[in-house]
C-alpha cells in the first residue's frame, strides 16, 4: 500500500511533485518552528489511484489524529502558478467540514476540472 496521505510535518520542498508547493511550504514552515495549524495532504498518487476504501480510511485516520471537529478542505494544483498559468480563485475550498462530510468534500475538491477554468475565463473576457 502506498502512503497516500501525509501529515504536513512530514513533507517538504523535496516532495513538491507529490504534495504541491503549498503543502511543501507548510511542512517547511513547521520544521522552522513557525506556527502552522495541524493538517495533512492527500498526495498526487491518491488522485491517480482514485477514491478507494483504503484511501478513505487513510483520510479518516489523518482527520482523527488532528483532534478537531471541523477542518477546511482545499483543492490545490501541484503547479498552481507559473509563467504560463495561474489558478488563483479557480480552486475549491470546503470550510467547516465535519467527519461525516469529509470524504465528499475531498471528492469535490479533487474532481474540479482545473484545465477548463482558464479557457472559460478567457472566453468570458472576449
Amino acid at each position: 500500500m502506498k502512503l497516500m496521505v501525509r501529515a504536513l510535518g512530514e513533507v517538504g520542498y523535496n516532495q513538491v511533485a507529490l504534495v504541491g508547493g503549498k503543502a511543501a511550504s507548510l511542512g517547511e514552515m513547521l520544521r522552522a518552528g513557525i506556527p502552522v495549524p495541524p493538517g495533512f495532504v492527500i498526495t498526487t498518487d491518491a488522485f491517480q489511484t482514485g477514491m478507494t476504501d483504503e484511501l478513505k480510511q487513510e483520510i479518516t485516520e489523518a482527520y482523527e489524529t488532528l483532534g478537531v471537529q471541523r477542518v477546511a478542505v482545499r483543492s490545490s494544483a501541484v503547479a498552481e502558478d507559473s509563467q504560463e498559468a495561474s489558478w488563483a480563485g479557480q480552486l475549491d475550498s470546503y470550510l467547516n467540514t465535519t467527519k461525516s462530510d469529509l470524504i465528499e468534500a475531498v471528492k469535490g475538491a479533487g474532481t474540479r476540472s482545473i484545465p477548463s477554468a482558464p479557457k472559460n475565463m478567457r472566453a468570458s473576457i472576449k
